[in-house]
């Protein structure tokens, strides 16, 4: 006796029960779980004392937010300075506190220059 004769035996008692001769494959079982990635949900809330709905979509996306790397308002622009400007420049941006990126300490040093000329 295999281990596969009590699926077979339970897939014949299913054939008898809907009439189906022994000649003939049964279709296969389907799936109960629905596949619900990457979609968007909506949801639709009505308050009990008005007609007002609310309607609220959210995106299954998920990753990272886009970066100036993707943005294509942005360039990427590669310099060179000496490493002790560099170092000294990064620890008074740190020291600042505003959490402003090297990157945009240079745009504004070059808007800066461009708009005085």
């Amino acid at each position: 006796m295999s281990k596969f004769d009590k699926i077979f035996e339970a897939r014949e008692t299913e054939a008898e029960k809907a009439g189906v001769s022994n000649g003939k494959e049964l279709p296969a079982p389907k799936s109960d779980k629905k596949k619900n990635v990457g979609k968007i949900k909506q949801i639709t809330t009505v308050a009990p004392e008005s007609s007002i709905q609310f309607t609220n979509q959210t995106n299954a996306k998920r990753g990272r937010p886009t970066a100036k790397r993707s943005d294509p308002d942005f360039v990427g622009l590669t310099t060179y300075v000496r490493r002790d400007t560099h170092t000294r420049a990064k620890i008074a941006l740190l020291q600042e506190g505003k959490g402003r990126e090297l990157s945009e300490l240079v745009e504004d040093l070059i808007h800066n220059w461009l708009n005085k000329k």
